[in-house]
């Protein structure tokens, strides 16, 4: 089924080389800016990390819209992490029921720990008209009026 994009994507490899990487190797001494791949410097990191504050703040609403659905608005990062009413099933099977009948692809919590088997991980690392589509699709699977 078209997932609608809707899948957990990974940062471009300019940013990945150019800015993480120096960051996450310890052995690293920052031999040159960690900016210097990206044209707009700093802003252009402040500029993404306002995308996904804009993006985090979306899904925080759709979710929110979700009868029974529980979680912590995302902070710091491009994924959120709810957990489903009991009447839904567990996240495995929650996940399995959004693949086959919304085409949305989302992580089962399992994958996460026991104590997650309750929940879902979904990516907001893509547009907004994806991210408005993937919980249109998941709001007419669970029935919520629009």
């Amino acid at each position: 089924p078209n997932t609608g994009g809707f899948i957990d994507w990974q940062l471009h490899s300019a940013i990945l080389d150019n800015f993480v990487q120096p960051f996450v190797n310890g052995a690293n001494v920052f031999p040159y800016e960690p900016t210097a791949g990206l044209p707009e410097g700093w802003q252009a990191v402040e500029e993404m990390r306002q995308s996904y504050l804009r993006r985090g703040q979306l899904v925080a609403g759709r979710l929110a819209r979700l009868p029974g659905v529980r979680f912590a608005p995302p902070e710091g990062t491009f994924y959120a992490f709810p957990r489903l009413p009991e009447e839904w099933g567990d996240g495995t099977t929650f996940a399995a029921r959004l693949l086959d009948e919304a085409g949305v692809l989302a992580s089962a919590g399992r994958a996460y720990g026991a104590s997650a088997a309750q929940h879902l991980r979904f990516s907001f690392a893509t547009s907004t008209a994806v991210l408005d589509e993937a919980f249109d699709r998941i709001e007419r699977l669970v029935g919520v009026a629009r």
